[in-house]
């Protein structure tokens, strides 16, 4: 069964990282972060240096599992400061050589960002210390956006914005010119779509997409009458089932919404909010993008909403309307989809259905057969989006907290720790309880300890997880004996890695 063991974050743009549960459990003594050193190059497409590039190493791949991505969070790696490439244009990263236990880093993910050029993001093999990044002349899009007023008055205040052109840019701020217009940063040339939002307004206003032609001259991409109208969006209201008893308790939804003629990419022009369900069950969404449909899932103490069936996706578009974006009913087996629903209807009103979800309890020993305490229960059930993949059950990166946060890096290393949803602490008896688990016949979990770890699968194992069935009518406690620390060390080799000479 393949484990998925991935969260999106959008990090400028939106992509995918793997969270093991070793990053959400860390020893006060742990030892000191073994690290090596590569020298990225900085060229323009010209073979020209690029002086005082923004470079940010901001994931890891191993060299075992490249596919899975690893957020970089700087307790388990290290610090990765922003770095400004030099009159050379170098910079040298300092890297983790291992990613987990002993699986060595076998790429590193970076993004660069000059105003100059389209934003870079991509992974560096570490089996060259030396790399070299050639950066893309792209185009910068102008707009004259207005809001109806007694007529058409023009937008001066801070104005944010969403393209997608397949590089790492995505969610930024408008830069204010003369006399009314506003300019984007430098994007790929590439037919796409974009949103403007004005997020000061109340409630928030959306432009209908904008259309993007790559056959365009500069001269008719810039064009400074290039005149955007912004107006609300959709006020979409909603309840949850009246089989959940009232009053509701910690109850959320978690919408996305996407454009039906978004270019036939994951996370193009999505839109992420979220909203807190009141103790009567009802819900609402002041102001979303003018879109055909969206996704929807809401939590609670005790329930889920239920999976869509096959059928529900049909209004769910690529680009040119033929390529249906499908449910994967294999899927469910481990995690649970988002609902689809219209909201572009006269003050729609959206019914979810839900089911009753489970708790599992965990036993964790030590080799002695004595309760282990303050051993970590981590339980990892997905939330499957097709525009997005798979992320941990109720978490959300609101876009216009992605736009507006002052401090990106900080605010994902922030979200990164969220992901500890589904997490209990062993008490003197050795005991935990993790609540609100989706009933799904396949979900993956791991106890973690300072001093102790769960034993390997089997001799030959690549992780410590373990699978349970949370649809059975009555679950058995999970019960483990931990073993010391270093007993099986994970990716360990005959011969120990050494950190490479320059």
């Amino acid at each position: 069964m393949l484990v998925h063991r991935f969260v999106v974050l959008i990090l400028m743009a939106f992509c995918i990282l793997v969270i093991d549960s070793n990053s959400l459990v860390q020893a006060d003594d742990a030892p000191a972060i073994e690290t090596e050193t590569m020298t990225l190059v900085v060229t323009a497409p010209d073979g020209s240096p690029v002086v005082g590039a923004k470079v940010q190493p901001n994931g890891l791949r191993s060299k075992d599992k490249p596919g899975n991505h690893y957020g970089w969070l700087q307790e388990n790696y290290g610090p990765n400061p922003e770095l400004l490439t030099d009159k050379n244009g170098k910079v040298i990263i300092t890297y983790p050589i291992f990613v987990d236990e002993r699986f060595e880093t076998g790429q590193v993910t970076v993004t660069i960002d000059h105003p100059d050029f389209v934003l870079y993001r991509g992974d560096q093999a570490t089996e060259n210390n030396r790399q070299q990044v050639q950066l893309e002349k792209g185009y910068q899009l102008r707009i004259f956006p207005v809001v109806k007023h007694n007529g058409l008055k023009p937008i001066k205040s801070k104005l944010h914005g969403l393209i997608y052109d397949g590089s790492a840019r995505s969610h930024f701020e408008w830069k204010s010119e003369k006399q009314g217009t506003f300019i984007s940063p430098a994007f790929k040339r590439k037919k796409t779509i974009g949103w403007a939002v004005q997020l000061n307004h109340n409630p928030i206003l959306f432009s209908d997409t904008i259309e993007i032609d790559p056959t365009q001259t500069d001269d008719e991409v810039n064009q400074q009458k290039r005149v955007v109208l912004l107006k609300p969006g959709y006020r979409v209201a909603g309840r949850i089932d009246d089989s959940v008893p009232r009053p509701i308790k910690n109850g959320r939804v978690l919408i996305w919404i996407t454009p039906s003629k978004r270019p036939a990419s994951w996370g193009a022009m999505t839109w992420q909010e979220v909203t807190e369900i009141k103790a009567d069950g009802t819900f609402l969404f002041e102001s979303l993008p003018r879109c055909e449909a969206a996704q929807v899932l809401a939590l609670c103490d005790g329930w889920i909403s239920t999976s869509p069936q096959v059928q529900d996706f049909d209004i769910l578009k690529k680009g040119d309307g033929k390529n249906r974006i499908n449910l994967h009913p294999g899927q469910l087996i481990t995690g649970t989809y988002a609902q689809v629903h219209r909201i572009d209807v006269n003050e729609p009103n959206l019914k979810l259905a839900m089911e009753k979800t489970v708790s599992i309890e965990f036993r964790a020993l030590k080799p002695d057969q004595t309760p282990l305490a303050n051993a970590t229960a981590w339980m990892c059930p997905n939330q499957f989006n097709p525009i997005w993949g798979a992320t941990i059950v109720g978490f959300t990166s609101p876009t216009h907290e992605i736009l507006t946060t002052q401090n990106r890096k900080s605010y994902f290393e922030k979200k990164m720790k969220e992901l500890n949803l589904f997490t209990a602490t062993t008490d003197n008896l050795g005991h935990a309880v993790i609540n609100n688990v989706p009933a799904r016949s396949s979900i993956s979990w791991k106890l973690g300890h300072d001093h102790f770890d769960m034993p390997l699968q089997h001799a030959k194992s690549t992780n410590r997880y373990r699978d349970i069935n949370a649809t059975q009518s009555l679950i058995p406690v999970q019960e483990i004996v931990m073993e010391k620390k270093g007993s099986n060390v994970l990716g360990k080799k005959d011969s120990e890695v050494t950190p490479k000479s320059e």
